[in-house]
This record gives structure tokens, sequence and C-alpha cells, in this order.
């Protein structure tokens, strides 16, 4: 019986162990083709994006980078060529990405634009990141979409819709305080008609993110006055007390160590105080009697102009292994217009005084003349440099001003430098001239023709120093000045911009200099021994630009024609940099590829518009 049971048990145990050997084999074979299927899975997806990976409904999964990059561009240049259309009733407008350009600068003015580099990384990196695992699952089981990278000056779009459009509204009017002989008197509110662009603006946001170019019919609302003409007339018994408070004295007293170094005051006449005094909306609902910001404004601008002080950092050359200054530093003022006003309001309506000090904003230096032979300045670490021959009398005169704007500056270790801010206000008081480029059918004077020789000469050099770029916008269009193609950089406020970091644990020392034809730029510093190295650049995808675009324009005689643009080929271009450390430095090896997509642009001429009834011809 014991020798039955002892079988019976053997038995039991070997059928368990072959179920364990059974379930294990099972395992391993899953474990097998599971893993086969994960190492197959990596291989291919290797360099590629991985399934089902979406830009909105472009299917990327499976595509390399530069796959991903060709088709988003394509895109992206399909909305360039066609534009957004806005149309109300019969009226439709086309607004592009690019709305004008010069021919001799390759610029071109943008209302939106993508970070592509930065789109095709995210896009990559669905899968590679933090969600690891995770991503590429969701991925096999519904889309991944990623979202664009862009930019849009929304003012400017604005503006446009409503230089397009705005003819077509009747804005609402706000009841007044009127002067008459007898006295005070209140105009009658209006309400009004105007379009809603912010949900234009929406729309055209939707079109950007969707990379869509759906039409957008903008919708025409109330414009309802905040200031009625009943809240005003509450307000008539305290208009000739605020009127007699005038005159009023607006005071500006500067000191130093003791000392009054200015001292000035500006008289507000009756007259002109009664005409700053404005009903205005608390934004509660409530009116009160106020300041005319625009009239004030006006005044105080004048004011300013005469007491205005921007700092001045300090600046240096080398001379003789030293660096020596050139220029000291300087902490300027400025007079604060809004505060100023809002004070205005305070001080002499609600405290009844007669005298108000001009509120002051204290620009400060941001460097100084101490200890700069300290500051590791001793050797040239870097050069940049391009050649504008063939450019217009303002132009080269421009690239002058531009190239000596930045002459002497000091770049701090860790800095970001941004080449729109150091270069500040681009007009007629900083000494550039005007150039004619063309917006919509008509050519119209713009400052600045030239800086994008400065901001190309210094990409340059930021590339050969080896400095980290955080930001930079290659030009729309090829043009000669910035050959060879893929190593230029555009600029225009606030964007695009050129930035990069100085890394190099020490200042530098920015020296500019224009020689004929050329601009020379060179970063004096401490060498850190790496090694930069760039390849020439590829170019390929040569478009065509297709045929000359004629546009009708009044600021030409009848018939009479005018070519403002050349024909210039589309392409792409590239070039890869190098950067090595020396033994000792934690930093790793950098290779990267600096890219850049040149739109075709037709030639552009505009011609006469010639009268086409009677009515034109007599001006009815």
């Amino acid at each position: 019986m014991l020798k039955k049971i002892i079988e019976a048990g053997e038995l039991a145990g070997s059928k368990i162990i072959t179920k364990w050997l059974l379930g294990v084999a099972v395992f391993l074979i899953v474990a097998i083709v599971f893993g086969g299927a994960v190492v197959i899975y990596n291989y291919y997806y290797n360099g590629r994006v991985y399934p089902a990976v979406r830009f909105d409904e472009l299917d990327l999964g499976g595509k390399t980078k530069e796959q991903a990059r060709s088709l988003i561009q394509a895109k992206i240049d399909q909305l360039l060529e066609k534009g957004v259309a806005f149309n109300y009733n019969e009226q439709r407008e086309i607004i592009k990405p690019i709305i004008y350009g010069s021919d001799s600068e390759g610029l071109a003015y943008e209302l939106w634009n993508y970070d592509l580099d930065k789109m095709v990384d995210n896009i990559y990196a669905v899968g590679r990141g933090d969600g690891g695992w995770l991503e590429r699952i969701e991925g096999l089981f519904g889309r991944v979409r990623v979202e664009p990278e862009y930019r849009i000056k929304e003012k400017e779009v604005g503006e446009i819709l409503k230089e397009k459009f705005g003819q077509l509204e009747e804005p609402g009017e706000e009841a007044e305080l009127v002067f008459a002989a007898e006295g005070p008197i209140v105009s009658e509110e209006k309400i009004g008609r105007v379009f809603d662009y912010e949900q234009a603006l929406a729309g055209l946001k939707e079109n950007i993110f969707k990379l869509d170019n759906r039409e957008i019919n903008l919708v025409m609302v109330n414009d309802l006055p905040q200031v009625t003409k009943e809240k005003v007339e509450n307000l008539l018994t305290l208009v000739e007390p605020a009127v007699d408070l005038a005159p009023i004295t607006l005071k500006f007293k500067e000191e130093a160590e003791g000392k009054i170094l200015t001292d000035k005051k500006w008289t507000i006449k009756k007259s002109e105080w009664q005409a700053w005094l404005k009903a205005k909306d608390n934004g509660q609902g409530e009116a009160y009697i106020g300041i005319d910001e625009t009239k004030a404004s006006e005044r105080l601008k004048e004011i300013a102009e005469g007491i205005d002080q921007p700092a001045k950092d300090a600046r240096f050359t080398m001379q003789d292994g030293r660096v020596v200054e050139f220029q000291s530093s300087q902490d300027g003022r400025v007079v604060n217009i809004e505060e100023t006003i809002q004070t205005i309001e305070i001080k002499v309506l609600r405290e009844k005084n007669s005298e108000v000090d001009l509120m002051m904003t204290i620009d400060k230096s941001q460097l100084t003349n101490e200890g700069v032979n300290d500051l590791g300045i001793k050797e040239l670490v870097g050069q940049g440099e391009s050649n504008f021959a063939g450019s217009p009398k303002n132009r080269i005169h421009n690239i002058g001003v531009g190239a000596a704007a930045l002459n002497g500056l000091l770049i701090k270790p860790g800095e970001e430098f941004s080449i729109n801010k150091a270069l500040g206000t681009i007009d007629g008081s900083t000494g550039y001239k005007q150039e004619m480029v063309i917006k919509g059918d008509r050519t119209i004077p713009e400052y600045g023709g030239g800086l994008c020789q400065i901001g190309t000469t210094l990409f340059r050099l930021a590339i050969n120093t080896g400095l980290p770029i955080t930001e930079r916008r290659n030009h729309s269009y090829r043009v000669s000045y910035y050959e060879p193609a893929g190593t230029d950089a555009t600029i225009y406020g606030p964007w695009p911009d050129l930035k990069f970091i100085n890394d190099t644990g020490n200042y530098l020392l920015l020296q500019t200099r224009v020689e004929g034809t050329k601009a020379y730029f060179d970063f004096w510093g401490t060498r850190d021994g790496r090694e930069v190295a760039t390849t020439t650049p590829t170019i390929y995808n040569i478009v065509s630009a297709g045929e000359t675009k004629i546009i009708e324009t009044e600021d030409l005689k009848p018939g009479e024609k005018k070519c403002t643009e050349r024909a210039h080929n589309g392409a792409d271009a590239y070039f890869k940099r190098t950067i090595i450390w020396p033994e000792g430095f934690s930093k790793e090896k950098v290779e990267e590829t600096f890219r850049s997509h040149y739109v075709p642009w037709q030639a552009v001429c505009l011609i006469g518009k010639v009268a086409t009834s009677t009515s034109e011809v007599i001006g009815e």
C-alpha cells in the first residue's frame, strides 16, 4: 500500500515538474520572441520617429528626422505661398507670413514663424525621453500629437487687419467734455460697430497651429462706449474747480553731493490744462475727471527730450596688449510718462496741489570701467567677416553705424548676448538712414537697411569662436551679400534675433571695423583651448523663382513701371560645426548642424495704376 502511495506521489510530482518545465519553456519562448521583437523594433526605429507620432494630420511615424523636417517644411512653405484669407462680405484680403522685403537685404518682415529645429527635435524625442515605453505603447494603440513651436506678432497682425478692413468700421464714441462759451457741456455717446479682431486672431492662431490656410470670416460686433453722457453729466460740478487748479507746474531737480546740477520747471497754462481734462472710466463702470493720456503725453515727450539721458556702458579697445577705455560708463535717466500722468491725477486732481515732480526711471549702466584689465582680456579668440560689395550708399552708411554701435562692448561670462538689445533704437536719432522697401502695393522708407550684414558677421564670429548659438534665423531668400548660403543671420526687432552665450569663463571684448566693402568682427578674451571646425555649406533642393509678380500702385504715374525686387531661387543649405575641448575639460565633444531654408522669391515690379473710369480720372 505504502509503495503505491509513493509511486502515486512520484507520478504527481513528475507531472508538476513537467508542467513547471513546460511553463518555463513557454515563458522563455515568449521572452525570446518579445525580446527579439523589441530588438527588431528598436533596430528599425533607430534614427526614426516612433509609430503614430503625428503633427496635426501629418503622420511622421517611421520617418527619419530629415524626412520629418522635409514634410513639415513643405507644409510651412504651402502656408507661406497661399497665406490666410480674411473675408467680410465681398472683401477678401490675404495675409502671408512674409508681408514685405527689401531686395538689398533679403530681409522679409515676418508676422509669424516656426522653430522647425525644435519641432523636429520634439517629434523625435517622443518615446525617447522621460515617457519612454509608455509613449511608445501609446503610439501603438493611438496617436501621439506633437504641438508646433511658433511665434506670432499679434499687434502687427491686428494693425494690418485694421488697415485692410478699418474703413468698414464705425467705432463707438464716448461722451466727452466740451468747453463752450457758456461753460462745460457733454457730448452724446455713440454706439459703434467694429470687427472682433481677437476672434480673427484666434482663428489665425488655430491655422498656424495646424499649418492650415482655412479662410477666416471677420465678425462685426457692437462697440459700446464705457463713458456715457449720463455719467459725465454727474461730474459737471467738478469740472470748473478742476480747471481753476491751473496753472500747473512740472518740476525736475537733480542733485549730487549736495550740489544742484539741474533745476527745471515747466508751466501748464489754463488753456492747455483744460484741454488735458477728460472724463474717463475707472474700470468699475464709474466715470471720473482725469487726464487725457494722448494730449498730456505729447507735451511730456517734448519735455523729456530736454532731460532724458540714456545709460552708457563703458566701451573699450585693445591698445599695446592692454584694454583701454574710450567711453566712460554713465547711469541714465528717463521721464516715466505713464507714471507722471498717474501722479498728476493724484497730486493735482485729488490732492489739489499745483506743483508735481516728474517721475523718473533710473537707467543703470551695466558695465563700468573698474578693473577692466583684470577681466581676462588678453588675446584674440575668434574672428568673423562678411562682404557687402555692391551695396547702395545708405546701406553702407547703416553698416558703419551698426558696427560702431557694437564696437567696444564687453560680454560677461555666462551672459546670453542679444544683438537686437545691443543695437537698441534703430531710427534717425541713432544715426541710421532710410531705404525703400516694398509693403503690399506701396514702397515705403524704412530705417536700418544693412543691419543684417551686422547680424551675419556676428553670427560667423560666434560660430568661429565656438560659442553656443541660442537663437538664429536665416534670411527668407538668398542674397549675394550673405553668401555662402547657410552662413547668414537675419535680425529685425523684436524678432528674429541673434543670441549666443559667452561660455568661455572670461569676459569677451567685441571689436568691430569696416574696411572697404568688408566688415570684420573680433572677440578678445582668454583662449580655453577649444578647437572649432566647420564644413563648407552644402546647398541643395534648388527651386525656381517663377514668374514676375506685377503689383498695381498709386505711388507711380499711370503706366510707369518700377521693379523693386529681383528673382531669387529657393534652396536649402546646411553646414556642420565640431567643437573639441582639450584634456581636463568635463565638456563633451559637440557636433551640430546649422540648417537654412530659403524660399523662392519672385521678381516684383510695381506699375502705376491706370484709371479705368471717368469717375476715377476726376476723383469722384
